[in-house]
């Protein structure tokens, strides 16, 4: 339901079919979109690189939590160097709750390339990535 995924489940009082057709119930998970598992970092800052990705895109969207802390993502050549104006001190913080805000950097992406993703995370959750 927009920006939400819900997920319906039964429950038992004494366990999985014991006597399953008295005390159950059904209940209903409510989540934001794509928050099945993160990556968590909640004491100091710690940094995530993805494997060499083919980049065919102008956008990139994190979905993270970062309230109370900040993400910030590097681009990276082949061999792991940071490309000039896509380093972390070029790229702009996030530091809300979302789960499609665009990342910017001094320049904007209008490349092809084989790169790698370095996320910076300090007091942040990072739930996914898109590119587009």
């Amino acid at each position: 339901m927009g920006d939400e995924v819900y997920l319906y489940y039964g429950g038992y009082a004494r366990g999985h079919k014991v006597n399953r057709f008295e005390e159950r119930q059904i209940g209903l998970v409510k989540m934001k979109q794509d928050r099945y598992v993160a990556r968590t970092i909640s004491g100091g800052t710690g940094e995530l690189v993805t494997p060499l990705l083919r980049f065919h895109a102008e956008t990139l969207l994190v979905n993270a939590n970062a309230e109370g802390g900040m993400l910030r993502v590097e681009i990276r050549n082949d061999a792991g160097t940071p490309l000039q104006g896509f380093t972390f001190a070029d790229c702009s913080p996030i530091t809300a709750d979302t789960i499609a805000s665009p990342v910017t950097w001094a320049h904007p992406l209008n490349t092809v390339k084989d790169i790698r993703l370095a996320f910076q995370l300090e007091q942040a959750s990072l739930f996914a990535f898109y590119l587009e």
